[in-house]
């Protein structure tokens, strides 16, 4: 919310994007700050150069995140999802001003579905083409559990982690029953399903 009042979706991709803008900032400005650290420590003249070549690898990705940071504050509408869907904004508007079901975790619309805590991900339901969870391990031990959304332009990740089973099964049914493309299950059947869909679709879209 802005003053009391409810961001309309174009107001709220911009926010989220002004937002990475600012992290990769931070982050880059960050980066940089550890190789003067330990350049300063080490010494620039260090004939380590393995050394040498890390610290230069820092310093050049702590530049580039500063670049491309600045990039995105001052012109947040260009690059990511606006470079996939040039009518990004419109999208956002359509699909926050027409919510038809929304929990912890995502939002539908009458067209379109996202993550709940990204709205960089906006995606035509028709686009979905497989819904399956993954679970990740940290030396033998779950560490991570998501809902992967495959669509025809990639894919975005739902964080489920920790939720119980019926919040888990609402999201399924939910999003299964809107995106009507979409199969639900990881399995060889599944998977060439999304391989053949893919490809009909890409041969459709062809720019």
């Amino acid at each position: 919310m802005k003053n009391g009042v409810i961001l309309t979706g174009r107001e709220t991709v911009i926010k989220e994007r002004k937002k990475l803008g600012k992290k990769r900032v931070i982050c880059g400005i960050l980066l940089f700050l550890l190789f003067a650290g330990a350049a300063a420590l080490v010494g620039i003249g260090s004939e380590d150069i393995a050394v040498v070549i890390f610290l230069g690898i820092v310093s050049f990705v702590g530049i580039g995140l500063i670049i491309n940071g600045i990039m995105v504050l001052s012109n947040p509408t260009s690059g990511g999802p606006f470079k996939i869907y040039p009518n990004y904004l419109e999208m956002a508007d359509e699909h926050f001003s027409q919510i038809m079901y929304e929990d912890k975790s995502i939002i539908i619309s009458k067209n379109y579905i996202s993550p709940k805590k990204n709205a960089m991900n906006i995606t035509p339901l028709d686009e979905v083409f497989l819904i399956y969870i993954r679970k990740t391990t940290t030396y033998g031990i779950q560490s991570g559990k998501d809902i992967i959304f495959e669509c025809a332009r990639g894919q975005f990740i739902v964080p489920i982690y920790g939720k119980k089973g019926i919040e888990v099964d609402q999201i399924f049914q939910n999003s299964g029953y809107a995106c009507k493309n979409a199969r639900i299950g990881y399995s060889s059947e599944n998977l060439a399903y999304l391989k053949q869909v893919k490809m009909i679709w890409g041969q459709k879209n062809k720019n």
